[in-house]
Protein backbone atom coordinates (compact mmCIF):
# COMPACT_ATOMS: atom_id res chain seq x y z
CA UNK A 1 0.00 0.00 0.00
CA UNK A 2 1.32 3.83 -0.61
CA UNK A 3 1.73 5.88 2.40
CA UNK A 4 -0.75 8.29 3.67
CA UNK A 5 1.45 11.46 2.94
CA UNK A 6 1.66 10.31 -0.81
CA UNK A 7 -1.94 10.80 -1.34
CA UNK A 8 -4.37 14.02 -3.11
CA UNK A 9 -7.33 14.81 -2.20
CA UNK A 10 -8.76 12.59 -5.89
CA UNK A 11 -7.00 9.42 -4.83
CA UNK A 12 -8.89 9.78 -1.31
CA UNK A 13 -12.02 10.10 -3.24
CA UNK A 14 -11.54 7.40 -5.45
CA UNK A 15 -10.37 5.08 -2.56
CA UNK A 16 -13.77 5.97 -0.56
CA UNK A 17 -15.74 5.38 -3.84
CA UNK A 18 -14.08 1.79 -4.19
CA UNK A 19 -14.64 1.29 -0.17
CA UNK A 20 -18.33 2.50 -1.01
CA UNK A 21 -18.52 0.19 -3.97
CA UNK A 22 -17.13 -3.11 -2.27
CA UNK A 23 -20.02 -2.45 0.44
CA UNK A 24 -22.83 -2.11 -2.01
CA UNK A 25 -21.50 -5.22 -3.73
CA UNK A 26 -21.30 -7.35 -0.44
CA UNK A 27 -24.79 -5.93 0.92
CA UNK A 28 -25.98 -6.99 -2.62
CA UNK A 29 -24.85 -10.44 -1.95
CA UNK A 30 -26.32 -10.81 1.33
CA UNK A 31 -29.52 -9.64 0.06
CA UNK A 32 -29.43 -12.41 -2.91
CA UNK A 33 -28.04 -15.12 -0.16
CA UNK A 34 -31.24 -14.48 2.10
CA UNK A 35 -33.88 -13.54 -0.60
CA UNK A 36 -33.12 -17.60 -1.49
CA UNK A 37 -33.80 -18.49 1.85
CA UNK A 38 -36.91 -16.41 2.40
CA UNK A 39 -38.37 -18.22 -0.88
CA UNK A 40 -36.43 -21.55 0.78
CA UNK A 41 -38.96 -21.32 3.73
CA UNK A 42 -41.55 -19.61 1.42
CA UNK A 43 -42.22 -22.53 -0.08
CA UNK A 44 -41.97 -24.90 2.43
CA UNK A 45 -44.74 -22.81 4.40
CA UNK A 46 -47.29 -23.42 0.96
CA UNK A 47 -46.44 -27.37 1.21
CA UNK A 48 -47.11 -27.52 4.67
CA UNK A 49 -50.68 -25.13 4.37
CA UNK A 50 -51.64 -26.77 1.41
CA UNK A 51 -53.30 -29.84 3.28
CA UNK A 52 -54.61 -27.05 6.06
CA UNK A 53 -56.53 -24.82 3.55
CA UNK A 54 -59.23 -27.52 3.55
CA UNK A 55 -59.66 -27.85 6.98
CA UNK A 56 -59.71 -24.01 7.20
CA UNK A 57 -62.32 -23.72 4.17
CA UNK A 58 -64.72 -25.51 6.03
CA UNK A 59 -63.91 -23.79 8.75
CA UNK A 60 -64.63 -20.71 7.32
CA UNK A 61 -67.54 -21.58 5.46
CA UNK A 62 -69.07 -23.09 8.58
CA UNK A 63 -68.16 -19.57 10.51
CA UNK A 64 -70.07 -17.62 7.44
CA UNK A 65 -73.02 -19.85 7.75
CA UNK A 66 -73.19 -19.16 11.31
CA UNK A 67 -72.73 -15.44 10.66
CA UNK A 68 -75.42 -15.48 8.10
CA UNK A 69 -77.90 -17.22 9.85
CA UNK A 70 -77.44 -15.10 13.06
CA UNK A 71 -77.84 -11.61 10.84
CA UNK A 72 -81.17 -13.21 9.42
CA UNK A 73 -82.41 -14.25 12.59
CA UNK A 74 -81.99 -10.53 14.14
CA UNK A 75 -83.32 -8.97 11.39
CA UNK A 76 -86.43 -11.02 11.37
CA UNK A 77 -86.34 -10.27 14.96
CA UNK A 78 -86.08 -6.62 14.30
CA UNK A 79 -88.73 -6.67 11.70
CA UNK A 80 -90.87 -8.60 13.88
CA UNK A 81 -90.63 -5.78 17.04
CA UNK A 82 -90.85 -3.09 14.15
CA UNK A 83 -94.16 -4.23 13.12
CA UNK A 84 -95.66 -4.84 16.49
CA UNK A 85 -94.65 -0.84 17.21
CA UNK A 86 -96.48 0.21 14.08
CA UNK A 87 -99.30 -1.91 15.04
CA UNK A 88 -99.38 -0.75 18.51
CA UNK A 89 -99.29 2.76 16.94
CA UNK A 90 -101.67 2.31 14.87
CA UNK A 91 -103.91 1.67 17.50
CA UNK A 92 -103.38 4.29 19.63
CA UNK A 93 -103.56 6.67 16.73
CA UNK A 94 -107.08 4.96 15.94
CA UNK A 95 -108.16 5.37 19.24
CA UNK A 96 -107.29 9.09 19.13
CA UNK A 97 -109.23 9.63 15.41
CA UNK A 98 -112.44 10.73 16.98
CA UNK A 99 -111.61 13.02 18.99
CA UNK A 100 -109.40 14.43 16.13
CA UNK A 101 -112.11 14.75 13.62
CA UNK A 102 -114.61 16.71 16.71
CA UNK A 103 -111.36 18.86 17.15
CA UNK A 104 -110.42 19.60 13.39
CA UNK A 105 -114.14 19.80 12.68
CA UNK A 106 -114.82 22.50 15.52
CA UNK A 107 -111.87 24.05 14.35
CA UNK A 108 -113.18 23.89 10.62
CA UNK A 109 -116.20 25.19 11.74
CA UNK A 110 -114.81 28.41 14.05
CA UNK A 111 -113.01 28.91 10.69
CA UNK A 112 -116.06 28.60 8.32
CA UNK A 113 -117.46 31.60 11.00
CA UNK A 114 -114.78 33.61 11.29
CA UNK A 115 -114.58 33.71 7.38
CA UNK A 116 -118.40 34.01 6.66
CA UNK A 117 -118.20 36.89 9.35
CA UNK A 118 -115.12 38.38 7.66
CA UNK A 119 -117.06 38.00 4.38
CA UNK A 120 -120.23 40.24 5.48
CA UNK A 121 -118.06 43.03 6.66
CA UNK A 122 -116.58 42.98 3.47
CA UNK A 123 -119.53 43.03 1.52
CA UNK A 124 -121.19 45.78 4.34
CA UNK A 125 -118.39 47.89 3.48
CA UNK A 126 -118.46 47.58 -0.11
CA UNK A 127 -121.87 48.62 -0.18
CA UNK A 128 -121.27 51.25 1.89
CA UNK A 129 -118.92 52.25 -0.38
CA UNK A 130 -121.00 52.04 -3.43
CA UNK A 131 -123.20 54.02 -1.41
CA UNK A 132 -121.56 56.85 -0.67
CA UNK A 133 -119.63 56.62 -4.31
CA UNK A 134 -123.43 56.72 -5.24
CA UNK A 135 -124.13 59.97 -3.64
CA UNK A 136 -120.54 61.62 -4.20
CA UNK A 137 -121.77 61.14 -8.15
CA UNK A 138 -125.62 62.40 -7.53
CA UNK A 139 -123.85 65.43 -6.21
CA UNK A 140 -122.03 66.17 -8.16
CA UNK A 141 -124.42 65.58 -11.28
CA UNK A 142 -127.01 67.71 -8.93
CA UNK A 143 -124.44 70.00 -8.62
CA UNK A 144 -123.03 70.57 -12.60
CA UNK A 145 -127.13 70.53 -13.18
CA UNK A 146 -127.57 73.65 -11.02
CA UNK A 147 -124.79 75.28 -12.54
CA UNK A 148 -125.40 74.35 -16.25
CA UNK A 149 -129.17 75.67 -15.44
CA UNK A 150 -127.74 78.94 -13.78
CA UNK A 151 -125.72 79.01 -16.75
CA UNK A 152 -128.48 78.77 -19.29
CA UNK A 153 -130.21 81.42 -17.29
CA UNK A 154 -128.02 83.91 -17.44
CA UNK A 155 -127.46 82.97 -21.03
CA UNK A 156 -131.30 83.15 -21.35
CA UNK A 157 -131.47 86.91 -19.24
CA UNK A 158 -128.57 87.71 -21.91
CA UNK A 159 -130.64 86.99 -24.86
CA UNK A 160 -133.51 88.64 -23.71
CA UNK A 161 -131.68 92.03 -22.83
CA UNK A 162 -130.08 91.86 -26.06
CA UNK A 163 -133.48 91.32 -27.94
CA UNK A 164 -135.08 93.84 -25.48
CA UNK A 165 -132.54 96.09 -26.51
CA UNK A 166 -132.84 94.97 -30.35
CA UNK A 167 -136.42 95.54 -29.84
CA UNK A 168 -135.80 98.79 -28.67
CA UNK A 169 -133.45 100.26 -31.03
CA UNK A 170 -135.34 99.09 -33.86
CA UNK A 171 -138.53 100.57 -32.32
CA UNK A 172 -136.30 103.93 -31.98
CA UNK A 173 -135.10 103.58 -35.23
CA UNK A 174 -139.06 103.38 -36.58
CA UNK A 175 -140.22 106.38 -34.21
CA UNK A 176 -137.53 108.27 -35.57
CA UNK A 177 -138.30 110.40 -38.78
CA UNK A 178 -137.01 109.95 -42.00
Amino acid sequence: MTKIDELDSDKLLNLHIEQLAKEKKDLGEKLRLVGKRVDHLERAYRKEERELLADDYEKQKTQDKESHEALIKSSREDAITHHKYEQDLKARLARMMPDYLVSRQAVASQHEKEFQESKAHAQKMIKEEKEKFRQQLLARKVAEKQKREKEEEQQRQRQEEEDRSRAGKFLLSLSRPR
